[in-house]
């Protein structure tokens, strides 16, 4: 049976849910907020799984917090601009990098204070860097939950004691070229990016989960963007609203 995860972002406003008092509501908040760190003190990222072929790369992480279990999936087709046959040594520092961008989407399930990275181990200065990419990303889930937290205390990083030193991950060299990969999250951000890139730069929009905004900015009917897949096992994950536990 399913078991409802407190998720926060998404929940409307003081005024809306009828909390006219915004002291009343940011203290309970708080309290969520506080109560879900003490529930979860870590949360896990496990591990990783990917394959290979000469059109994709199939990938699968592994995460995990309390009774709670997270596997979801990722395809990335490689079209034109791949050069195969991919080397496996090259593409797993790659797909061990995305699980660390993917992990954040569950953590703000529960707020976990400290994040147990197992296939590597983070040196300090890479650690400092993915906190302020997390802490930055985060802002409009702080905001509008009412989260006072600051880069410093609202997570830290752990690792097994055996695990390798990331740093000795490889990564395929890629020349200097007139083409750039631009992210592509549907904000006027990108479409700014796109824009100013394009009068100098070979654009290659790069789209993952693409819907919505993204797809309808009038700049993006110029380009073909490459498309991400993405999908999650349904015996493991059925929603971050309804999950699916490991006592189960």
């Amino acid at each position: 049976m399913g078991t409802r995860c407190p998720v926060f972002l998404g929940m409307r406003s003081e005024k809306e849910e009828g909390y006219e008092n915004l002291s009343y509501y940011q203290g309970m908040m708080k309290r969520i907020y506080e109560q879900l760190r003490q529930d979860f003190p870590v949360f896990e990222y496990q591990g990783f799984d990917f394959s290979t072929t000469d059109t994709e790369v199939r990938m699968q992480f592994h995460f995990a917090t309390g009774m709670y279990e997270f596997h979801p999936k990722m395809k990335l087709s490689l079209g034109k601009y791949a050069i195969v046959p991919l080397r496996e040594e090259e593409i797993r520092g790659i797909v061990f990098q995305i699980g660390l961008i993917e992990l954040i989407s569950y953590w703000k399930c529960t707020c976990s204070p400290m994040v147990l990275v197992k296939p590597y181990q983070l040196d300090e200065s890479m650690q400092k860097w993915w906190k302020k990419l997390y802490f930055n990303g985060l802002g409009e889930f702080f905001y509008q939950n009412k989260i006072h937290a600051s880069e410093d205390d609202f997570m830290t990083f752990s690792f097994l004691q055996d695990s390798p030193s990331a740093a000795e991950l490889k990564y395929p060299y890629v020349e200097d070229s007139k083409r750039v990969v631009v992210p592509i999250g549907g904000g006027k951000d990108s479409v700014v990016t796109l824009e100013a890139l394009r009068k100098e730069r070979q654009v290659i929009p790069f789209i993952i989960n693409p819907r919505g905004a993204r797809w309808t900015a009038p700049v993006l009917r110029v380009f073909r963007p490459k498309r991400i897949g993405w999908c999650c096992n349904a015996k493991s994950i059925r929603s971050c609203w309804n999950l699916t536990s490991r006592a189960s």
